[in-house]
């Protein structure tokens, strides 16, 4: 039989946002059948999608539904061990089992493990008990997903009745937000690449330290591409990952302060991928899937990336933020008949709501893209598209 005649191998992927992922997949000449908190109906193009409940109501049965060969996770997930264990009983899991996600997700991990290393690490501290309150340490929680909830600590609010055990703290380091994306396989890691994270930048709408997009590849120095890459490390030795994952930090000159792990594919790994020829996705896949799962599928050891002194191409992404309470119009406005990007075939616009679709403020709408020759050029492009779409919902979105 002609393969090009063979249905394509079905793979689930569920997260708070599976449009990146999927479309990866997708690329790769997989069918995948997605389920998200937005079900967003840019989807059509990919595959099909479910809406999932706000606490994942309805993932197993999707996954049921999905009669899918593997599934693979996305962010939010990584907070929820027991939903991936069970989610895995179901289907073969492309990623980290529950006890991986335990033991990395443990706001004491990292620290830990960097010390021991003799890397530079930040102190955490599980209760509130002798943090300073005059907004010098960071409250953060401990179920962590995009900065949500992140705030400086200036003492218990009265009218919080947030049970004690789901906060821990943090020292705020001031500094560049930086992410770095990393494959595991074997025990071995190999860094993929390093963004800029957008945070908290009021052109999106976002608010304090939400997380609202990403910017590169960044150029490194040998130095800290060594550095980041013995953190990778690091972790890998001790958490036991597989696949794709990421690395948040706080960089000074040439100082790199890790922050938090995302022990899954990143919110970032689709602006790092424009610079492998061969996607991450199939990084991940190589590294978690086993040979006898997927004939389409081919074993492989990891990449061996050299690090990026002079980044010719950056890639970047913005998330748009709702300011106020509406409904999704018809008729975004014309950004561009393609990106900038030599393929021309990334996309403008993504995570599109479907027409009428209520908007609340505080939540995001969409994503935009924007290409360049530096970091600078593609902020400024993506500042000028988020302007333009803000003062179209402005106009619009009461109607």
């Amino acid at each position: 039989m002609d393969d090009s005649h063979k249905p394509a191998t079905r793979i689930f992927v569920i997260g708070a946002s599976a449009r990146a992922a999927a479309n990866a997949l997708a690329g790769h000449g997989y069918l995948p059948i997605s389920a998200d908190l937005f079900a967003d109906r840019d989807f059509a193009e990919i595959g099909p999608v479910t809406r999932l409940g706000p606490n994942s109501e309805g993932a197993e049965d999707a996954l049921k539904a999905a009669n899918a060969e593997a599934w693979l996770y996305t962010g939010g997930l990584e907070n929820r061990p027991e939903l991936v264990d069970r989610l895995a009983a179901i289907c073969p899991l492309w990623g980290n089992a529950g006890d991986v996600l335990r033991r990395v997700r443990d706001p004491r991990f990292l620290p830990e493990t960097l010390a021991a290393a003799g890397l530079r690490h930040l102190p955490i501290a599980m209760g509130a008990t002798g943090v300073p309150t005059d907004g010098s340490w960071l409250r953060k929680p401990i179920a962590s997903a995009g900065g949500g909830r992140i705030s400086r600590y200036v003492g218990r609010d009265p009218h919080d009745k947030e049970t004690s055990g789901r906060w821990c703290y943090q020292p705020f380091l001031e500094g560049e937000s930086l992410s770095g994306v990393f494959v595991a396989a074997g025990g071995e890691c190999e860094l993929l690449g390093v963004s800029r994270q957008l945070i908290g930048e009021k052109w999106t709408g976002a608010r304090d330290f939400w997380y609202c997009g990403s910017i590169g590849p960044i150029s490194l120095s040998y130095q800290a591409w060594k550095t980041w890459r013995t953190i990778g490390e690091a972790l890998t030795r001790r958490g036991g990952m597989v696949g794709v994952f990421g690395v948040d930090a706080i960089v000074r000159g040439d100082e790199v302060w890790p922050v938090e792990i995302n022990p899954r594919y990143p919110a970032s790994a689709e602006i790092i991928d424009v610079v492998h020829r061969q996607g991450i996705m199939q990084f991940h896949m190589a590294a978690c899937a086993p040979p006898q799962l997927s004939r389409q599928l081919i074993r492989q050891p990891l990449p061996r990336i050299p690090h990026i002194e002079e980044v010719r191409l950056c890639w970047g992404k913005a998330i748009l933020f709702s300011e106020r309470d509406g409904t999704m119009p018809s008729g975004l406005p014309h950004l561009s008949e393609r990106s900038e990007h030599p393929s021309g075939q990334l996309p403008i616009l993504a995570d599109l709501p479907a027409v009428k679709t209520e908007l609340h403020a505080g939540e995001p709408v969409l994503t935009l893209f924007a290409a360049g020759d530096n970091d600078a050029q593609v902020e400024a492009r993506l500042m000028k598209r988020c302007a333009e779409v803000k003062k179209w919902l402005e106009t619009h979105g009461k109607e």
